[in-house]
């Protein structure tokens, strides 16, 4: 800041009059341009960072000679990471700039794109420098997790027959929930599905989980035909909550035949006699 310096006088001569004469000194005021503080510039005016590894950085320098060590501390939250995490200038190296290098935690929690802060603390024995404020930076970050159920087939298709083959599917999260996640599992009429619920933890999210099919053995001929199992998920994670989840369209082979079986009987009947009566019966219930 401004302040002051003074001037004195000494003479000296053989003169005896002037010798060690009393001369009065001089107090300059002096104007200073030097100012405590600090600089600090983000890389192309801004710092984004993404989960995919791309990294981002700006640059801190104090604008003035410290007369005692400053130590900058940084602090960002959870989804960032700062690299170093203190700068110290000296009086050596106060005017170089000093870089700071920012990457995002990644996570497999789908968050979203956000914003994370970095925010700076001075300290130091210079009075000017110790407590000052610093601006912080608003760091950019991109998600690469988003939140979906995938539902995989064995074969790509699921194929059952009543009263034999069974088949299964997968389910499994695409991301990790902050909160358990429970699918339930509804097949129609035409079908079975175990178990009836599948429950995803924070812990085992990326766990598949399977689901065995099978055909409802009933006694009603419909050759082959179709069956639908429907999915729905819930839980405290507002991502997951509700989330559409694929169905899964099962072939169903029959194992009903419609037959028509006729009673054999001998009569013999004259043929002006009128009507003779054929008792018909069905192997069984047809649908058709």
């Amino acid at each position: 800041g401004n302040h002051t310096s003074t001037i004195a006088h000494t003479a000296s001569s053989a003169d005896g009059y002037y010798d060690e004469i009393t001369i009065a000194g001089i107090t300059a005021l002096i104007t200073d341009n030097d100012i405590a503080g600090t600089t600090l510039t983000e890389s192309d005016g801004s710092t984004s960072v993404t989960e995919d590894g791309v990294t981002d950085s700006y640059t801190l320098v104090l604008r003035s000679e410290p007369i005692a060590d400053v130590t900058v501390t940084l602090a960002a939250g959870a989804d960032i990471t700062v690299n170093p995490a203190t700068l110290t200038f000296t009086s050596a190296n106060w005017s170089t700039p000093h870089t700071v290098t920012l990457a995002a935690v990644d996570d497999a929690i789908a968050k979203g794109n956000r914003t994370a802060f970095v925010t700076h603390t001075a300290s130091s024995a210079d009075p000017n420098y110790n407590g000052m404020a610093i601006a912080g930076v608003t760091v950019n970050i991109a998600d690469n997790d988003t939140a979906s159920v995938t539902v995989t087939q064995s074969g790509g298709t699921t194929e059952v027959t009543e009263g034999g083959a069974t088949d299964l599917y997968e389910i499994v999260l695409h991301s990790q929930p902050t909160a358990d996640v429970t699918v339930s599992i509804m097949p129609n009429a035409q079908l079975t599905a175990k178990p009836a619920s599948l429950t995803f933890t924070p812990g085992d999210w990326n766990v598949p989980r399977t689901v065995v099919v099978t055909a409802m053995d009933d006694a009603v001929a419909e050759n082959g035909h179709t069956g639908a199992i429907t999915h729905t998920a819930a839980g405290a994670d507002s991502t997951y909550n509700g989330i559409s989840v694929a169905g899964i369209a099962a072939s169903i082979t029959d194992n009903d035949i419609a037959l028509v079986s006729f009673t054999q009987a001998t009569q013999s009947r004259l043929e002006n006699a009128g009507q003779m009566t054929a008792i018909v019966a069905l192997s069984m219930i047809s649908s058709h």
